[in-house]
């Protein structure tokens, strides 16, 4: 049996929004592998839910108490990941913890001899994680301890690699595993049947993203694109003072706010799309080392990406010509998306490189690498 333990955002009606564990939970169904995944809400609006798959059926319970102070909270996470270890201690074959407080839990009791192997998977990282001072540095020593003492780390991005590396970690238990679709299920459409002016982004609405950039660029290609549409998939405190600003520029037809959507939908709204578009912002310190969800489930859609120089992602689209990277600012992001609506030959080869790109890292080719690392 498998162990998974996460930190994930919960939307309305306490359903978990789709995060870097879910493709986890999703392999070992695929690999009809028994598994508890327990995902602990990242800021207490919710309980702990907790996802028991076993012989094809899955049962799902909550656990525990919303809205709890963050001390509490964290207390109630570690009580919850002891309990369900004690429980399975039999069973458990492999303990999965997602950022350093879950993956403590697997840490403490493979040294107790209860569990044999353990993953430390670093779903993000930054330099100055928290503004408080003492907290950070707590931050960084459990984060480093369980790395030196898991079987295995594996690191959502290149940059969350490199700075591995560079703490003196071992590099055969270190594994890229970012946050990539499965590509064999991930729909792509011809050319034929894409609506070719339709620009996407999928993302909280909050001030991590440029959107006024973004807005005040469409609305000026608006002139020579007279179908085009800017589609923003998500929901957000940013996304009112959004729909004024639309609203006011005169663009609600072309600026359209689909809201939160299942993972399914989205993938399908991506499919129909001709660019994804990432302008991230500097507000949130772990950008720098993450790896985009949405800029990888772009690329298995078939999308080229138009990004600015923020996000860790970047490398890989820099690398395989897979988009246009702009600087950090944001800065020419109108011209980029003219440069792939007025020239089919050069939209069609950032395509080809997209595609090419998301097939590499396909997530179950990903995952069964470091599994065979490590029996």
């Amino acid at each position: 049996m498998i162990l998974i333990t996460t930190h994930a955002v919960f939307a309305e009606k306490g359903v978990p929004r789709h995060g870097t564990g879910t493709a986890l939970g999703n392999y070992f169904k695929n690999q009809k592998a028994d598994y508890v995944f327990m995902r602990h809400a990242l800021y207490g609006e919710a309980k702990s839910q907790v996802e028991y798959f076993h012989k094809g059926k899955i049962i799902t319970s909550n656990l525990g108490f919303s809205g709890l102070l963050l001390p509490l909270r964290l207390i109630q996470d570690q009580l919850i990941n002891f309990f369900f270890i004690l429980k399975y201690r039999k069973k458990i074959n492999l303990y999965i913890g997602i950022d350093p407080l879950n993956a403590f839990a697997g840490i403490v009791a493979k040294k107790l001899k209860i569990i044999d192997k353990v993953i430390f998977y670093t779903a993000d990282y930054a330099h100055r994680r928290f503004a408080n001072e003492f907290v950070n540095s707590f931050y960084h020593m459990l984060d480093r301890f369980v790395a030196r003492n898991a079987d295995q780390v594996w690191n959502v991005s290149s940059r969350i690699l490199k700075e591995r590396i560079q703490q003196g970690l071992d590099p055969k238990k270190l594994y890229l595993v970012p946050n990539t679709p499965e590509f064999s299920k991930t729909k792509r459409l011809p050319l034929t049947k894409i609506n070719k002016h339709d620009l996407v982004i999928v993302s909280n609405i909050t001030n991590a993203i440029n959107y006024m950039l973004l807005i005040r660029a469409v609305k000026n290609l608006k002139e020579k694109y007279s179908d085009i549409r800017l589609i923003i998939i998500g929901s957000g405190n940013y996304q009112k003072f959004l729909e004024k600003e639309v609203a006011r520029l005169k663009l609600k037809n072309t600026i359209v706010f689909k809201g939160s959507k299942s993972h399914e939908e989205v993938l399908y709204i991506l499919s129909k799309c001709a660019i994804g578009v990432a302008i991230y912002t500097r507000n949130n310190p772990w950008t720098e080392f993450g790896d985009s969800l949405k800029v990888r489930e772009y690329l298995a859609c078939g999308l080229p990406v138009i990004m600015n120089n923020v996000a860790a992602t970047t490398d890989d689209v820099k690398k395989y010509k897979a988009g246009i990277i702009l600087d950090e600012k944001g800065g020419g992001f109108a011209k980029a998306v003219d440069e792939l609506f007025s020239s089919q030959r050069k939209y069609a080869f950032y395509r080809k490189n997209a595609v090419k790109l998301a097939k590499k890292y396909d997530f179950t080719k990903v995952v069964d690498q470091a599994f065979a690392k490590i029996a």
